[in-house]
């Protein structure tokens, strides 16, 4: 009979159909990007940037594509100047590093010397959530070997000055500090640092916070 062939042919088409729908959104929710509310009400500075890939990482010199929001009203026409990031480099997939494009980054903006130097705002401690953490030695203080044997010792790396362990879990960052602090050393304890890819979905998210 014809009728009981066209009920499965529709039957089959239906049940494609509706294959090919969770197959689109297993695709698109694979891997959501989901916005920190915190590290954005802190940030003073929400940028679209281009960055480039350097040896697989992000290149910390960026286009500024557009200036989001901004507290300041000095860096509301900061859109086409190339921008020193200076940690960006350190943003892995863990991240939210995806490859080269663009991204929404925010960033914190302070004073070096006579000029202006940027960073990614870190995400914020805040009830229910402890964020990874990265340890910066400003100041090397009047024992420098202590302070390499710390950090060989604690970290398996060699000791440079700067940033010498990031993205690492806030207890391990804590005895660090506190080791190098203990050897004289001038030490800064940042909060875990993220960027997230410009997408439409991301944007819509960034919209949604009211800035």
């Amino acid at each position: 009979m014809v009728f009981p062939k066209a009920r499965l042919a529709v039957s089959a088409c239906l049940f494609l159909g509706w294959i090919g729908i969770l197959l689109f959104l297993v695709l698109r929710t694979r891997d959501p990007v989901i916005l920190s509310r915190p590290q954005f009400l802190e940030s003073p500075l929400h940028v679209i940037a281009d960055v480039r890939a350097r040896n697989g990482l992000p290149d910390p010199e960026v286009t500024i594509v557009e200036v989001a929001w901004s507290s300041d009203a000095a860096d509301k026409n900061l859109a086409g100047v190339k921008l020193l990031v200076e940690d960006l480099s350190y943003a892995g997939p863990d991240q939210g590093w995806s490859g080269a494009g663009q991204y929404l980054l925010p960033l914190t903006k302070r004073t070096i010397d006579k000029g202006f130097g940027y960073k990614v705002t870190p995400l914020p401690w805040h009830p229910g959530y402890v964020p990874q953490a990265s340890v910066e030695v400003e100041n090397v203080g009047p024992e420098p070997e202590k302070v390499a044997e710390i950090v060989q010792t604690l970290t398996g790396m060699k000791f440079e000055p700067g940033a010498v362990w990031r993205n690492v879990s806030w207890n391990d960052a804590l005895q660090l500090k506190t080791r190098l602090e203990e050897a004289k050393a001038s030490v800064r304890m940042r909060g875990e640092t993220r960027i997230y890819r410009a997408s439409p979905e991301t944007l819509s998210q960034w919209r949604q916070l009211g800035k």
